[in-house]
């Protein structure tokens, strides 16, 4: 079983089919998860049909272990099963983040702030325009 990409919400694994079948074509692939210091499997799916899987939601800073196992007609056959993997957003995924905070702090919230004082401003220039028409209506 092979790693191919981990972040920090998911990571994809991938496998070879198994060598030997039983004496019928492969069906499907189980995948299942577990805490890295917890017992007990987790199925995910029974219905994987490519030897290759993208585990999510996952929490970041923890860690996993995964496991397959191919199905046919015949039943489930051995599990294979990962080394321990802990999820992390890589430095990349940091700094898109980061860039992407930066950028409605510096372009976009302006713009917000701009367009609700404006409104406010309106809407209080129109309120006070009508003081006086109130102030007329009152005195006759």
């Amino acid at each position: 079983m092979k790693i191919e990409e981990v972040d920090g919400v998911s990571v994809t694994v991938s496998w070879e089919p198994p060598e030997k079948d039983g004496g019928a074509n492969v069906s499907g692939y189980v995948v299942e998860q577990r805490d890295a210091h917890r017992p007990g499997w987790t199925t995910i799916s029974e219905s994987v049909t490519r030897p290759c899987f993208k585990f999510t939601r996952l929490s970041e800073g923890t860690e996993y272990v995964f496991r397959v196992a191919a199905m046919n007609r015949f039943g489930i056959g051995g599990f294979l099963q990962s080394e321990v993997v802990e999820c992390k957003s890589t430095e990349s995924e940091f700094l898109c983040s980061l860039y992407a905070l930066t950028f409605f702090l510096l372009c976009v919230l302006p713009v917000l702030l701009f367009h609700l004082f404006f409104k406010i401003f309106s809407v209080v220039t129109c309120l006070a325009s009508l003081v006086p028409c109130i102030y007329n209506v009152l005195l006759t």
